[in-house]
C-alpha cells in the first residue's frame, strides 16, 4: 500500500498547466521529470519546472543571456525521459560556451570553485542522451536551443540562489 502524501507535499502549489511530481525514488537514482511538470528537489527545496515553449525565437529572445535560473532546450535533440538527479563520479557534459569540449563534472565544479559540500546537492536534469543542465550553473550546448530550433522545452529553477563561481 502506498504511503499517504506527507503534509509538506500536500501544501505544494499546483501550477496551471503543470502536474506536480511526487518524489518516487531518490536523488541518487533520479526522480522522473515528465514534461510538463514541477518537481521539488529534496536536497535543497528548490522547485524545478519544465514545460513546452511557444517558439524558439520567442523563448530565446526572452531568455537571460547567461542562464542561471532558466534554460531552453531543443526538444528534438533528446528523448523526453527526463530525470533529476545529483552528480556521479565520471559524469561528463559539454558546457555551453566551451566550443563543444567535454568536461568532467568534477573538474567543472573544481574550476568554478564550488565547495565540495555543495556539489552533491545541485540537481542535474538528465536525459538518456546526457546531462542537459547543471541547474543554476550551465546547460549542455548539445541540447540548448538555437534560432533554428522548432520545438523547445523550457526548464526553470525556482527559488534559486545562484551558487558562487562560474
Amino acid at each position: 500500500m502506498d504511503d499517504p502524501v506527507p503534509p509538506s507535499r500536500s501544501k505544494e502549489p499546483r501550477l496551471p498547466g503543470n502536474t506536480s511530481v511526487e518524489e518516487k525514488g531518490n536523488a541518487e537514482e533520479g526522480l522522473a521529470l515528465p514534461v510538463p511538470s514541477t518537481l521539488s528537489w529534496p536536497l535543497t527545496g528548490q522547485m524545478i519546472r519544465v514545460s513546452f515553449g511557444s517558439s524558439a525565437a520567442a523563448d530565446l529572445s526572452n531568455a537571460p543571456t547567461h542562464p542561471r535560473s532558466v534554460a531552453i532546450f531543443d526538444a528534438d535533440r533528446f528523448t523526453m525521459q527526463l530525470l533529476v538527479r545529483r552528480w556521479r563520479p565520471g559524469d561528463v557534459f559539454q558546457p555551453l560556451g566551451m566550443d563543444g569540449r567535454r568536461k568532467k563534472l568534477q573538474d567543472y565544479f573544481a574550476n568554478i570553485k564550488l565547495p565540495r559540500e555543495l556539489r552533491s546537492r545541485i540537481p542535474l536534469i538528465v536525459a538518456p542522451e546526457g546531462i542537459l543542465w547543471v541547474t543554476g550553473l550551465r546547460p549542455d550546448h548539445r541540447f540548448f536551443a538555437t534560432t533554428s530550433t522548432k520545438r523547445t522545452v523550457v526548464a526553470k529553477l525556482l527559488d534559486c540562489v545562484p551558487p558562487k563561481g562560474d
